[in-house]
């Protein structure tokens, strides 16, 4: 959560330019894909000068680099209206973590997220979520989906719970009893899943 932090407020606050959220979007772009380069040192370097073109915030190039990562340019007021609202972080079927969901939700433009467990979901993937979205602005709602039987057939429904202001005010709630009940059932419910298949 802290590099998180530092990262944003990095490239967000040290641009010099008036085109700073695309900036900062193809900045965090080209350093995932400088680590994803690691062993391949021209490649490296490549990638490095761009990221040295980048931090002057030139609109051209800022645009180019868009392109050539496939990431619409957004308003720098950050005001669009974009979302996503059925994701999954690695504590599901996902591959990230609640942290790199979050940052890469970012880089992408989308400003509300509904991220969604299978029957249960951990106080600190919630906590980890929540921090991460109030550091790069996101809007974040939790999902829980649950299977149950209707009519002799299986339904799938999603409970959100709401009203939360941080990720404090959550983590409480999950750990009330009535809620940590739920959750129990919903870890067995998941074994017998998995034990079935």
């Amino acid at each position: 959560i802290n590099a998180l932090q530092a990262l944003h407020d990095e490239v967000l606050y040290s641009a010099s330019s008036s085109f700073r959220h695309n900036t900062g979007r193809v900045l965090i772009q080209i350093m995932k894909s400088l680590i994803r380069a690691h062993g391949d040192t021209d490649k490296q370097l490549r990638l490095a000068h761009d990221f040295r073109k980048a931090a002057s915030g030139r609109r051209r190039f800022i645009r180019k680099m868009l392109q050539q990562y496939y990431l619409l340019e957004m308003p720098e007021e950050w005001n669009q209206l974009s979302f996503d609202c059925h994701v999954h972080d690695a504590n599901t079927k996902g591959r990230k973590s609640p942290t790199h969901l979050i940052m890469d939700a970012w880089i992408k433009g989308i400003r509300s997220l509904d991220v969604l467990y299978y029957n249960f979901v951990e106080p600190d993937a919630v906590s980890e979520l929540m921090q991460a979205a109030a550091i790069m602005g996101i809007r974040v709602r939790i999902g829980i989906e649950f299977m149950a039987r209707f009519r002799d057939r299986h339904v799938q429904f999603v409970w959100e719970p709401l009203g939360f202001l941080d990720a404090d005010e959550m983590v409480a709630f999950l750990n009330e009893k009535p809620t940590q009940h739920l959750m129990r059932m919903g870890r067995e419910a998941s074994q017998y899943h998995h034990d079935f298949v």
